[in-house]
């Protein structure tokens, strides 16, 4: 008789602690899918910074302009593949972005991003020397603070689509993935 009532009371117990376990699952849900959440990040186009010259362009020959535009692709389906990124939308900032030279703007690249509703910004440049790539590299930069996350550059072995493309993949993974983006 004692284990019956003990039996009968115990699942009393469990039954008034169930809802207490669904409510903190479900809450644990929650927080675990907020923080799981892809960052909405905005990757402009990149582009060249020549040696010779102070300014910044999207690249005066047609094949490089090309080059620029793919790097700056790669790099977003790069990102998205990852999931820890969605892209945002830049058409409604494309026109003033073309206008800067984002590379040398002093961090306008956040104010561009900051109205298409992203947290994160990247900006890449291609470091001409003689008209001859030399460099590819990328600036990660928190929109709300404008500090700068993570920056690195890295060499262009050879002046093709697969030398780029290289490239992109290593700082894509080497410095964009691995930056520490959640505390920013």
């Amino acid at each position: 008789m004692i284990r019956r009532t003990f039996g009968a009371s115990r699942r009393a117990a469990e039954a008034r602690l169930m809802p207490v376990f669904a409510i903190a699952l479900a809450l644990s849900l929650c927080f675990s899918a907020a923080s799981l959440a892809a960052q909405r990040v905005a990757v402009f186009d990149f582009e060249i910074v020549d040696a010779g010259s102070d300014a910044a362009s999207l690249g005066s020959r047609p094949a490089e302009a090309e080059r620029l535009k793919s790097a700056a692709a790669r790099m977003r389906d790069a990102l998205v593949k990852s999931g820890k990124f969605e892209m945002a939308d830049l058409t409604p900032v494309e026109p003033s972005a073309r206008a800067f030279n984002l590379s040398v703007c002093s961090g306008c690249d956040g104010a561009l991003a900051r109205k298409v509703d992203a947290v994160i910004s990247i900006t890449g440049t291609v470091q001409k020397v003689q008209e001859v790539p030399r460099a590819m590299a990328v600036f990660v930069r928190d929109v709300e603070t404008g500090k700068l996350i993570a920056s690195r550059s890295v060499d262009i072995r050879e002046d093709t689509d697969a030398g780029w493309n290289r490239a992109v993949d290593d700082l894509a993974s080497t410095c964009v993935l691995s930056a520490e983006t959640e505390d920013n």
